[in-house]
This record gives structure tokens, sequence and C-alpha cells, in this order.
């Protein structure tokens, strides 16, 4: 997920395509405050999200590219979320705390194939299973995320659902995130 532990080569530019959950204000309030202690750069970069496609360089993707396809899956999706993990991170190191999808992963799980259809499909790291989720938090190592997943399991409201209903492809850049483009699931 966006942004710098995936690798981001100095001063070049890389896509991602996220969804960007609706959630109900009093849960999206709780999860940025989660997300203000465990991954405070992230949370300053981007709000919660489910990355579809991770890190392609610019240039070899474009809105028309992205969303000229048509998918199969009509939005909204809702989606739910009801525990906490920790995982650990094969692409940068350390550990996430993530909220895996319930509700609504078998469609996220669809679109981040068709994200990956084309060209660019060398790009996808079929060695990592792709997981629907929501991250919440980073930690130097897994023994470390696990105790912060309990931390965090007991300060939300859980289960969370939420609602998402377009796809966004951002630019990631020096540290900043740019929204290029953002289509409707329909």
């Amino acid at each position: 997920a966006p942004p710098a532990e995936t690798g981001q080569p100095e001063g070049r530019s890389v896509l991602y395509i996220l969804l960007i959950p609706e959630f109900a204000r009093e849960d999206r309030a709780v999860i940025d405050a989660v997300r203000d202690l465990w991954e405070p750069e992230r949370a300053a970069l981007v709000p919660p999200h489910i990355t579809l496609m991770f890190a392609v360089p610019e240039g070899e993707i474009d809105e028309n590219t992205v969303f000229g396809a048509r998918s199969d899956i009509a939005g909204p999706i809702t989606l739910s979320v009801e525990r906490v993990i920790a995982e650990s991170d094969r692409v940068a190191g350390g550990a996430t705390i993530a909220l895996p999808l319930v509700q609504g992963a078998e469609q996220v799980r669809r679109l981040h194939e068709e994200a990956y259809r084309g060209p660019w499909r060398r790009h996808l790291r079929a060695d990592i299973p792709y997981v629907p989720h929501l991250s919440v938090g980073r930690a130097a190592d897994l023994a470390g995320a696990e105790v912060a997943s309990r931390k965090i399991a007991e300060a939300l409201p859980l289960p969370i659902r939420a609602t998402v209903g377009r796809l966004a492809l951002v630019r990631l850049v020096a540290g900043k995130l740019d929204t290029l483009a953002q289509k409707d699931l329909s």
C-alpha cells in the first residue's frame, strides 16, 4: 500500500489503484486515531484505503488503460471487518497491522485480479497472496505488531462496516500523493 514502504525509487513516480471506503463518522474517527498513532506518515498521506494495484511505474498505465476495461463488479460494495491481524511485511520488512475484509472480500479480490490484466501483469507479486484489507499500523517486527494488534482490537468498535463505490488512480512522487482519476463501480 502507499507510500514509502513499498520501495519507490528515489524521484520516480509510481501509480496505485485504490478503493477509499466510506465509514460511519464515528468509525472513521476511531480508525483515523489508530492510524495517527500506529502509521502516522501514511495516515498523513492517504485516507484509509484498500490497495488494488501496487507501485507500477508511471507511464506503464494511464486512466484509459485502467478505467477502459469493463468490470462485471457493480458498486457500491459493502465491506465489513471483524478482527485485527498482524503480518510480516515481505516487501518492506517489519510488520503490518491490518483489518482483513470479511464482507466484500471476494469482490475486492476480483477487482485486484482485473487491475493486473494487461501488460503491467509483470508487476504482480504472485509470490505474495493478495488478502483484501485496510492497513492501520506498522511495527518493527511481528512480535511488536501482535502486541499492537491486541491494543488496536480493544480500541476499535468491531465489527466495522463501510461502503466503497469508486476506484481511484493515484500517483506517488516525492512523498506526495495525487489523485489522477476516479471511476464509479458500475
